[in-house]
């Protein structure tokens, strides 16, 4: 759960964290299998970001809904969650930066209601291309501009010199986590070591927001109620992937 400074930090800044999930040692054997059964041996060097497994990944979908991470979460939203995205981020070794961007963006939720929890398997350093934050940079919503050829995203948020100022770099040992709002101006930076920077990010609302599948894995997207109930009736549900994951 949050204290009460947690709760007036995430309000003023956007963002709380890091917090540890699980032990270094498990986080980086769980990295491994991530890597080679969700990213896939053939997609390793590519880097690439992978959307919404939990779906089909039981892996996935239980680092998605550690119980305690949950805890978190329901503190800022509510009882009911359901999970409606997450992202696997495998940056290889010189994999590109991304541009600073506000997610919501790139979203189909009405109301624009999201946390997001990024998840290191790996460690998370400044010279592997850990996210950095804008503190308070929730609080607006900024103009989009072109971003440069070769980027992730094609359209970046207009920024400031005070953004570079003022960036917090949320470094994580493995089995750390930070929290964030949907509107946290952040970006990533270029991998510049020898090593891959692994990460699974869960992207968590109430069932009181609807999500617009059609714009999602071409129709075939649904929502993972993962704690409490869904009294709305907004969404198209599904139930938690099968198997069973050790974790």
């Amino acid at each position: 759960m949050l204290d009460d400074e947690e709760h007036r930090r995430y309000q003023d800044q956007g963002f709380l964290g890091p917090y540890r999930a699980m032990g270094a040692d498990e986080a980086q054997q769980l990295a491994a299998t991530v890597s080679h059964d969700v990213v896939g041996p053939d997609q390793l060097a590519v880097g690439p970001r992978v959307h919404c497994r939990h779906l089909d990944s039981r892996l996935v979908f239980e680092l998605c809904t550690i119980p305690s991470v949950l805890d978190r979460v329901a503190a800022l939203l509510g009882p009911d969650l359901v999970l409606w995205r997450s992202n696997v981020w495998h940056k290889a070794p010189g994999a590109a930066a991304v541009a600073w961007h506000q997610d919501f963006n790139h979203w189909p939720l009405e109301p624009m209601v999201n946390v997001s929890v990024w998840l290191a398997l790996t460690e998370a350093t400044v010279k592997n291309g850990c996210v950095h934050v804008v503190p308070g940079s929730h609080h607006e919503v900024r103009s989009l501009e072109v971003a440069g050829q070769g980027d992730p995203f094609q359209e970046s948020v207009v920024t400031g010199p005070s953004d570079e100022a003022e960036a917090v770099p949320m470094v994580l040992e493995p089995g750390e986590y930070f929290i964030f709002s949907e509107k946290l101006v952040h970006r990533s930076g270029i991998n510049t070591s020898a090593a891959p920077r692994t990460g699974v990010v869960s992207r968590l609302t109430t069932p009181a927001v609807r999500v617009n599948h059609d714009e999602l894995l071409n129709g075939r997207h649904r929502n993972i109620v993962v704690r409490g109930e869904d009294h709305h009736g907004l969404n198209r549900l599904t139930s938690p992937p099968p198997n069973v994951a050790s974790l």
